[in-house]
């Protein structure tokens, strides 16, 4: 090696979060990826309150923290993989996994009730994790035969979410698992209520949790680049749909069945009891999924200031909460068009690698969350038009 050339910079380690109810199959996908002999190197974190089967029994060597703590039960598996079961501090324990080398992947497990935003946020909020690892997807596991009636419970607060849609809404990756368990009828409403609250995640049909592993490792969901093209990729496909050419058989597609502009589970928020939506409250999880596409260049000191507004101010007043969000947004003055992503109050808006039309710019944005109204999203963005000085 050239005595002036600079050692390679190591890449960040792809973080995957599996969440999904309890018995969902969670601990089964992961034993099923440990056991496969597929040459990697992946590092399993399960929650040990999760109230599952363990992944394998702990065993006695311990593993010290940077700040002196020692994580008692890791495990070193015959294929190399490691395992750790944790009881409260997951940052700690990531940090641990920085400091080792040779990893190609690391997945977390969620208790069964976890809110998967939080621990996705780590990765942006935590300048020591997010240059050793990057977060690759979430993804979640849904149970075939007990799903429906998860997303069918009303909370007696009505402010309280539904635990199960808001698990489906955040996710990058739907594996509808035990599908054995179900009749054909039943999976297929399934899925389409899966898809009236996210309708753009690839699903996967599995018994077992037995996916194929590329199909939720190297997703690349929050990449830059990744990112732009899935979106770029949606916009093509709402076209199509607009067109009469999109399918829609609900496996492993983005598009799903949904309402143009506002896809949804069902509730009684405003939108859905808006007589001009077109939509009928069925279920109380009032979850769903509400795009917008823009016309014209955005002020980006607009977009920023609303965004922080919104988000740390305003969404709560309003009644809504937005889970997931992202976007491709053309800027005025800028040739490349901006990624916008972001979980819960946490967003990042870069400029990303595609370029703008040079003519007829156009934006699109998807927001997932509770009691989104489309209306209200519509209204707001027109506002953050550029518009020249008069």
């Amino acid at each position: 090696m050239d005595v002036d050339e600079a050692p390679k910079e190591k890449a960040p380690t792809p973080v995957t979060i599996v969440t999904g109810f309890l018995g969902s199959g969670k601990t089964t996908l992961l034993k099923h990826i440990l056991g496969l002999d597929h040459g990697r190197k992946i590092a399993v974190i399960q929650n040990e309150l999760a109230g599952e089967a363990g992944v394998e029994a702990p065993s006695a060597s311990g593993v010290t923290g940077p700040n002196g703590e020692v994580f008692a039960d890791w495990v070193e598996l015959a294929n190399g993989c490691v395992c750790c079961s944790v009881r409260d501090d997951l940052v700690s324990a990531l940090e641990v996994l920085v400091q080792r080398e040779g990893f190609d992947n690391i997945l977390i497990e969620t208790t069964g009730l976890a809110d998967p935003g939080p621990l996705a946020s780590i990765f942006w909020l935590d300048d020591a994790l997010e240059s050793g690892m990057q977060l690759d997807a979430i993804v979640t596991v849904v149970d075939s035969k007990y799903c429906m009636q998860h997303l069918n419970d009303e909370k007696k607060d009505k402010k309280e979410v539904n635990e199960c849609a808001r698990q489906v809404a955040f996710a990058d990756r739907l594996i509808v698992n035990k599908i054995d368990m179900v009749t054909p009828e039943e999976r297929d409403r399934l899925v389409q209520r899966i898809r009236g609250i996210n309708p753009q995640a690839p699903l996967q049909l599995s018994e077992y949790s037995k996916v194929p592993l590329e199909a939720i490792l190297g997703v690349g969901a929050f990449e830059m680049e990744r990112a732009a093209a899935l979106l770029e990729a949606d916009a093509n496909n709402a076209k199509a749909d607009a067109n009469g050419h999109g399918e829609e058989d609900g496996h492993g597609h983005g598009h799903g069945h949904s309402h143009e502009g506002h896809s949804h589970s069902g509730g009684d928020c405003n939108i859905c009891n808006n007589e001009h939506s077109g939509l009928h409250p069925r279920h109380g999880d009032e979850v769903g999924t509400v795009t917008i596409t823009l016309h014209g260049e955005l002020d980006l000191q607009k977009v920023k200031a609303w965004l922080g507004t919104f988000l740390w101010e305003e969404q709560a007043k309003l009644g809504m909460e937005a889970y997931r969000y992202k976007g491709l947004l053309s800027m005025h003055d800028d040739e490349f068009q901006y990624v916008l992503q972001g979980v819960h109050d946490t967003f990042e808006l870069e400029p990303g690698p595609t370029k703008k039309p040079s003519q007829g710019a156009v934006s699109k944005l998807v927001f997932i969350g509770k009691c989104l109204n489309k209306s209200f999203f519509e209204e707001q963005w027109r506002g953050l038009l550029w518009q020249a000085p008069q």
